[in-house]
């Protein structure tokens, strides 16, 4: 199973702790354990908090592969960055 999500640009997701994503398109910006991290095509990232992480797409799309094979469950957050600040 190949799990993939695009975000569009201001939109949010959190990510569940203990998956591996990697960026097949975009620039995108993370944050987990209070640190942000700038996510750029080929980089790939572990979710090592326990309250998952949080991702936004930066000035275009943001494409993210899951690297599992593990299903996993994730929640897509209605509200910009911008709304939640």
């Amino acid at each position: 199973m190949n799990t993939q999500l695009s975000l569009n640009p201001n939109e949010v997701i959190r990510l569940p702790a203990g998956s591996r994503w990697e960026c097949v398109g975009g620039i995108g910006w993370l944050t987990q354990h209070g640190q942000d991290v700038k996510l750029r095509c080929g980089f790939a990232v572990d979710v090592t908090d326990p309250a998952g992480a949080v991702v936004e797409a930066m000035g275009g799309a943001l494409q993210l592969r899951l690297s599992d094979s593990a299903p996993v469950a994730f929640g897509r957050l209605i509200e910009s960055r911008r709304r939640l600040a």
